[in-house]
């Protein structure tokens, strides 16, 4: 279970007063950050999962058709939810200028599905033809960066399949997660590599699969806040009526199964996160060192990317990191980026940006 932290009514012994945004300076990978001598060190620890809740769940759409588009822009921006949705670009392409205007919501984050959605199982013609494989996912990436001006760290496999000259090429080029769908849930850390589960070949639940109903996909989200994962969904077209596509899910029924987790984020059980907001904040998790210290009449907290190709500009998700401080340090609330229980202090931190809060005695 995660570590749940009350915020309590206290006498203030001391004041913090936070500085956000101007205050950070971005340090940079490369840049040296130096503990003074003097100052006193405070433990930290990063939480397993945004907000301290206890499941990660990702909604992923496949194929990227504009009608399905709207559908889920409705759906997810009526519960103040967001969702992702990978599109190939020769299904993109044709409604650029709608989608551009559709994306200005915020409810969706357009990734990469490859350029003309080709199967790259072993077996397949393409898997042997490098060129052929560089278009498709690095031609794509560009374009994708040029048209929209975002740069893509994750890939979702066409058909759901790789083959090994298409991993080598998904790695060069910097790409930190790639959905295939087998099916499953995720773990809350995943190994390097491209066994089941691991980052190059995350797992999903499919939203139409054989005997699946509302209580069936409403209990995937139960398992994953029970057993601490991460639950990718796959879904692909949501339409008023069936469409005869693969997988298409009726809005009536998508709208039931979001009306629950809308109910299970809404308590912080689950953190409801796109694509790119999940791999960014673990792949943060498991390369950053952070830092915590009192110098002076200042709480220094600063947390350092340690990968070279961990670009600040890119991994940018706030992490959530709790803080052992002072007994006789009291902070006052602000907004839900910092909370107190007693002498654990938990925020939300850039990386890379110092955060630097100011420290008054008792008037």
């Amino acid at each position: 279970m995660r570590k749940i932290v009350t915020i309590a009514r206290i006498n203030l012994i001391a004041l913090v007063i936070i500085c956000f945004g101007g205050c950070g300076k971005d340090k940079g990978n490369n840049d040296i950050f130096t503990i003074p001598q003097t100052a006193e060190v405070l433990d930290t620890s990063i939480s397993e999962i945004y907000g301290d809740a206890d499941a990660i769940v990702t909604i992923i759409s496949d194929d990227g058709f504009y009608q399905t588009a709207e559908n889920l822009d409705k759906i997810f921006g009526e519960r103040e939810l967001k969702c992702t949705v990978a599109g190939a670009i020769k299904f993109v392409e044709p409604d650029l200028e709608s989608w551009e205007q559709l994306l200005e919501n915020d409810t969706i984050d357009l990734v990469s599905h490859s350029y003309n959605h080709i199967k790259m199982a072993t077996d397949t013609e393409i898997s042997k033809d490098e060129n052929a494989l560089k278009h498709e996912i690095v031609d794509a990436d560009q374009w994708y960066e040029e048209k929209l001006g975002k740069k893509q760290i994750v890939f979702v496999c066409p058909e759901n399949t790789m083959c090994d000259l298409g991993y080598k090429i998904l790695e060069e080029n910097d790409f930190w997660a790639v959905r295939r769908g087998n099916r499953g849930y995720n773990p809350l850390s995943p190994k390097d590599g491209t066994n089941e589960g691991d980052w190059m070949n995350l797992m999903v639940q499919g939203i139409q699969d054989e005997g699946t109903d509302l209580s069936v996909r409403n209990g995937w989200v139960d398992t994953a806040i029970s057993d601490n994962v991460w639950l990718i969904e796959m879904w692909h077209n949501v339409m008023l009526e069936d469409d005869g596509g693969y997988q298409t899910i009726l809005i009536s029924d998508a709208e039931k199964h979001m009306d629950y987790i809308k109910e299970k984020s809404d308590n912080n059980d689950i953190w409801v996160a796109t694509f790119d907001e999940a791999v960014k904040y673990i792949r943060e998790k498991q390369n950053i060192n952070v830092y915590a210290y009192i110098d002076d009449s200042d709480l220094h907290v600063y947390g350092k990317l340690n990968k070279k190709n961990m670009s600040s500009s890119t991994f940018n998700q706030p992490l959530t990191v709790h803080i052992t401080i002072p007994d006789d340090m009291n902070i006052e609330k602000s907004g839900n980026s910092i909370r107190q229980d007693g002498n654990e202090l938990v925020i939300n931190i850039i990386p890379n940006e110092e955060l630097v809060m100011k420290i008054r005695g008792a008037e």
